[in-house]
């Protein structure tokens, strides 16, 4: 229909232009991280850890700022409801992950933030499922 053609129009470009961004800053992260950390001020002791953490974190930042952008188009259509439905289920969805992963599977070192980065990746497949359902309907 009329109103799929012009979703599909409009948002379109709006995601691979989200993707291409995130991507690129995330690239930029990656390479220039080292830097990036003694720039915030890390001290030679825990330079170690805040770099195997910061890369963690950077490889899971495409996702994050995909989702985004995403949710904000979410909520740009008219639909708040599922954009903040979606922010409070991963803030719920890491509240209890964290402490399961921590306490039960005794997951204590940087392992924890791979499940991390794996709630945004769902919730990120969720704002897609999401956008081409209100587009469809």
């Amino acid at each position: 229909t009329l109103m799929v053609y012009f979703a599909f129009t409009f948002m379109l470009p709006i995601i691979l232009l989200s993707i291409i961004a995130a991507l690129t800053l995330s690239g930029l992260a990656y390479i220039f991280l080292p830097k990036l950390i003694y720039l915030f001020g890390s001290t030679k002791n825990v330079y170690p850890y805040a770099l195997a953490y910061g890369r963690i974190i950077v490889i899971g930042m495409p996702f994050m700022l995909m989702y985004s952008s995403l949710s904000n188009i979410i909520r740009a259509d008219g639909s708040p409801r599922y954009s903040m439905g979606m922010l409070v289920m991963g803030a719920i969805i890491n509240i209890i992950l964290d402490p399961l992963f921590i306490f039960v599977y005794n997951l204590f070192n940087f392992k924890i933030i791979y499940i991390i980065s794996l709630t945004w990746e769902l919730f990120l497949v969720f704002c897609f499922y999401v956008i081409f359902y209100i587009a469809i309907m």
